[in-house]
């Protein structure tokens, strides 16, 4: 059980700390912005124009720090992203006759469009400073929630908490809670995941889920942050290293698998728990009864079927959507009035489809009949060759194609 004083639940970290946020306007420049849970900053342009439109409607969230405290949290900070800031890094601000220093907790996508108005304007007054023009009181600065002199890692379990409402990609805000956890659990040893949820906001087994995925192979990580799979697919993979032991290479079959069937999260978790189900049983799956080399070649096929049948699927969609476009033409319920993009979208988005087909070319000589293959080859150089000339002779490689490097060989 986690301790507790006095017999009291202890209350989340947000709550007590925005007890204590004093209302404020201070300068952008002398806000200093370090790590935070967000790595990923989207559509600022329409949160700059939307700000200039309404005005800041939620404050920014910033600690206010002696410079004790900012060489206090700067540790913290390192320690948890394993990093080495200094004092000198961050800009101090002289209130009083005192130095203090303004770090963001939490809004760094609001600072970030504010800022983008007060140096690059908006649409009605581009490449002009107006910050200031379009938020009352704008010219005494930004609009806060100050939080001074807190202390260190109650800040960065804010960060944390205040972080998880702002669509942050969960498995950064994962990495995020495997940090702090660290931390807290060298302050605390008997820290239980449960206390430390109710510290970050969050319930026990989305914690869990967090940590369990931040001990995937990297590799799988890699693909969540491409957005090859989603995090809900890997949280799911993450389930059979921890209840059954799966080896990476064991992991990257399924994620293989959930790739290639193209699974929904519950669909795959449907999967993933019978899977599991049936090795805490005892029993044996068909690949137990065959040799590894047998087992990788079943593996192989099962993939090679799904690809197959899938790239069938998408590409006759695409013939099919062609087909009932030039019905409309014909039947002159379509016209060129009619199309809201340039003669040159739809042919750019051909030529992306060829380059595409290009790269996947080499991999299907090894799993075609060579008649086909060289079929296949004749009908991409004539497919390339009219979208050229309907680009006005452009290219769709400067350089000679992949389909004409094999027709002459």
């Amino acid at each position: 059980m986690e301790r507790q004083k006095e017999g009291k639940p202890t209350p989340p970290a947000q709550e007590t700390l925005r007890n204590k946020y004093i209302p404020n306007y201070i300068p952008l420049d002398v806000i200093n912005v370090l790590n935070q849970p967000r790595q990923t900053f989207e559509e600022l342009d329409i949160m700059a124009q939307s700000i200039a439109d309404h005005g800041l409607l939620n404050p920014l969230n910033v600690a206010n720090f002696s410079k004790q405290g900012a060489e206090e949290y700067l540790r913290l900070i390192n320690d948890l992203w394993a990093e080495e800031h200094t004092l000198d890094e961050i800009k101090p601000t002289v209130v009083n006759g005192e130095e203090r220093y303004y770090v963001l907790i939490a809004g760094e996508r609001r600072l970030r469009s504010c800022r983008k108005l007060d140096t690059e304007g908006c649409v009605i007054h581009p490449g002009v400073s107006c910050y200031a023009l379009h938020n009352p009181e704008g010219d005494r600065g930004v609009r806060v929630s100050e939080a001074k002199d807190f202390p260190a890692f109650e800040i960065a379990l804010i960060q944390t908490s205040e972080n998880i409402h702002m669509a942050v990609p969960p498995h950064e805000q994962a990495h995020q809670y495997k940090r702090i956890w660290g931390v807290a659990k060298i302050k605390d040893p008997e820290l239980t995941v449960e206390g430390f949820s109710r510290s970050v906001g969050k319930t026990a087994d989305v914690v869990r889920t967090a940590l369990r995925y931040c001990e995937l192979p990297q590799e799988i990580q890699d693909r969540v942050a491409r957005k090859e799979i989603s995090y809900g697919i890997a949280t799911q993979v993450a389930r059979l290293r921890n209840e059954i032991g799966a080896t990476d290479q064991e992991l990257n079959w399924w994620v293989l698998r959930a790739i290639a069937h193209k699974y929904r999260v519950s669909d795959f978790t449907d999967k993933v728990s019978e899977a599991i189900r049936i090795a805490k049983s005892g029993q044996i799956t068909m690949l137990d009864a065959f040799n590894n080399a047998q087992a990788e070649d079943l593996r192989r096929r099962e993939f090679k079927k799904v690809v197959a049948s899938e790239m069938i699927k998408e590409v006759w969609g695409i013939v099919n959507y062609l087909r009932r476009v030039r019905g409309l033409y014909q039947q002159g319920e379509l016209g060129a009035k009619d199309s809201p993009y340039s003669i040159q979208s739809p042919l750019r988005v051909w030529k992306a489809l060829i380059e595409e087909q290009r790269r996947l070319v080499p991999h299907l000589q090894d799993v075609m009949a060579e008649r086909d293959y060289q079929e296949s080859i004749e009908v991409m150089a004539d497919l390339e060759f009219i979208i050229s000339q309907l680009m006005g002779g452009e290219r769709v490689d400067s350089e000679i194609t992949l389909f004409e490097r094999t027709a002459l060989n």
